[in-house]
């Protein structure tokens, strides 16, 4: 049975039962329902607060339904009038049930589910007749690339099995980045006409508007990597490459904003190497502006990426990026000598030479800044807009938001 609680006591440990947390009271409006693995302190959860927040501001009724809120850095961040769902479950797989039981009661006009596991959960429930809306899935990084480095049975074979059969169930599937549409297109045999590409949103301000106060926060010459520290980031790359960096410049400090299971390998590292006293190892950090702000570039190694948020952040600040080309979209984001730097060697010296060579001159913020107008977040936030007003509208037969 579901458990009503106030969101603001909404506990980070593990909860032993689904939990019902509620924004707003109950109505009749039709619904946009947001599903998502979990609040942490990740790039697509963030920008599921994101989106489920510029919606809201708009005036439409907004649900999110979360499988956990196992250290939910992102819970606080959420508007006041969007009710969550909490279904206090590990996985997609335990959740099947508990989701459907809360779509089966919600009855949404439209789903946007932020993996294509929960994607496939919610068409499947959806052609079972659990109810009758909308539903567009979203990826947050390659998938064929990413299920490549998964690991066991039910990731590497069943998952994609899956995925080739019943993906195609949704109305539509949005990807970050034209090479993930290629992907899905390809791998997964998605048709065409139900690919839509849709950046990730970034608050983008004037570098004159922006609060330029960010001493304190950073030493004078620091380098900034922002992510999970899990083996898809490749953060141990980055260690390797940032000694290398060192030999050319001494002062040189590296920043690591991010937590995860490989920061004792990489403590250990950089003792190993000699450099524990440049580098900095932050945590997960709400306040980024000041990070970003005082850095000298940010720097990103990941295998597998859809369109990096900490990129688009970064350069949302005015400051440039070095970035490995992985599969998909840095090779979207920089534009080469203008923005910052793109690798296409994975090799921890023509790193290093990259890192050194963009904190060695000089570069236009505002330039930088004006790259990534594109992605943002009123611009992304309408394209999310007019895509899931026109799903629900040809999966009802009528303007189901009205004019």
């Amino acid at each position: 049975m579901l458990r009503l609680m106030r969101r603001s006591s909404a506990p980070n440990d593990w909860p032993h039962e689904a939990s019902f947390v509620v924004g707003r009271e109950k109505t009749s409006r039709p619904c946009i329902c947001l599903v998502v693995g979990s609040l942490r302190g990740g790039g697509t959860e963030r920008v599921c607060v994101t989106i489920a927040n510029g919606l809201t501001s708009r005036g439409y009724f907004v649900k999110i339904v979360v499988l956990n809120l196992n250290k939910a850095q992102y819970e606080t961040a959420l508007d006041k009038d969007i009710e969550l769902v909490n279904l206090g479950k590990r996985t997609v797989r335990e959740g099947v049930f508990a989701l459907w039981r809360v779509l089966a009661r919600t009855r949404p006009a439209v789903v946007l589910a932020f993996n294509h596991q929960l994607a496939i959960t919610c068409a499947v429930g959806r052609a079972m007749r659990v109810f009758s809306g909308a539903v567009v899935g979203r990826n947050g990084s390659t998938l064929s690339h990413r299920i490549a480095l998964a690991r066991g049975m039910w990731q590497r074979v069943l998952v994609p099995m899956l995925t080739r059969i019943l993906y195609r169930l949704c109305d539509r599937v949005v990807a970050q980045s034209e090479g993930m549409a290629r992907d899905l297109i390809e791998s997964f045999g998605l048709p065409q006409e139900k690919m839509v590409t849709i950046g990730n949103p970034v608050e983008i301000k004037a570098v004159s508007d922006q609060k330029m106060e960010v001493q304190g926060r950073l030493p004078e010459r620091t380098i900034l990597f922002v992510g999970r520290l899990e083996d898809i980031k490749d953060p141990l790359f980055l260690i390797e490459s940032f000694a290398i960096c060192l030999r050319h410049i001494p002062d040189l400090k590296l920043a690591i904003a991010g937590q995860g299971a490989l920061e004792d390998e990489m403590r250990k590292a950089t003792k190993r190497l000699g450099i524990s006293e440049a580098v900095l190892f932050l945590g997960f950090q709400r306040e980024m502006m000041p990070l970003y702000r005082g850095a000298l570039a940010t720097v990103l190694c990941s295998r597998v990426e859809g369109m990096p948020n900490c990129l688009l952040e970064s350069l949302a600040y005015g400051t440039p990026v070095v970035s490995l080309d992985c599969p998909h979209g840095p090779a979207e984001i920089i534009i080469e000598g203008e923005n910052g730097y793109l690798v296409r060697e994975r090799k921890e010296d023509v790193f290093a030479q990259a890192i050194v060579r963009a904190v060695s001159r000089t570069w236009n913020r505002e330039k930088v800044l004006g790259s990534v107008s594109r992605f943002s977040s009123d611009a992304v936030i309408s394209a999310y807009e007019d895509l899931l007003v026109q799903v629900a509208n040809e999966a009802a037969g009528k303007n189901v938001f009205g004019a």
